[in-house]
């Protein structure tokens, strides 16, 4: 688990990192310091990813939501990714993973939520999207991230460096057989992230 917040690509040797002797102390230490932020900023903005990784710390958000829902009523979300190409709304983006896993369970309505969306014709048009709402709307306060089966952050798939921005990812072979895909018949070549 790595917490503190860079101020630009350069400070990343800054971060700090905290090591779990397993998933569920990793998944609670996750919730903790997401209610912690919480409690010193309701309007938080929170940048999520989907998938089978941070699913049980949103498990664990969604026991405290349940306890005291008050502390999500201004927390904000914005996605981390989504895949390109899909429908929107098919059971297989990172958006409905986030619904079904996060949103829902904390309350979230979709106004307090962005996404990328996965049915444009237009990726790159979508992160300059992106990138505006977050430059109006930011900065990201703190975010939960997976490791993907290669290595992925994000859909940016393993290489020398990232990419600092919202841009257009071409994915793997691995990175397709995500487990959120294996129910699309056609699967997606790129992501946004």
């Amino acid at each position: 688990v790595v917490h503190h917040r860079p101020q630009a690509v350069e400070d990343m040797e800054r971060l700090c990192f905290h090591v779990a002797q397993n998933a569920e102390e990793a998944a609670q230490y996750g919730a903790d310091r997401v209610v912690e932020e919480l409690r010193r900023q309701p309007s938080l903005l929170l940048c999520a990813a989907a998938g089978s990784s941070p699913r049980r710390t949103y498990q664990l958000l969604g026991q405290a939501a349940r306890h005291d829902p008050s502390l999500f009523e201004q927390l904000r979300i914005v996605a981390v990714d989504e895949w390109l190409g899909l429908r929107d709304g098919e059971p297989a983006t990172c958006a409905a993973d986030l619904r079904t896993h996060l949103l829902d369970p904390l309350g979230i309505p979709a106004e307090r939520c962005q996404r990328f969306r996965t049915d444009t014709a237009d990726g790159q048009r979508e992160c300059a999207r992106v990138a505006e709402w977050l430059a109006r709307h930011g900065p990201i306060d703190l975010c939960v991230l997976g490791i993907g089966a290669n290595g992925h952050l994000a859909m940016n798939e393993p290489a020398e460096k990232l990419c600092p921005h919202a841009h257009v990812a071409r994915l793997t072979p691995v990175s397709l057989e995500h487990p959120l895909l294996a129910t699309c018949p056609i699967k997606p070549t790129h992501g946004l992230t």
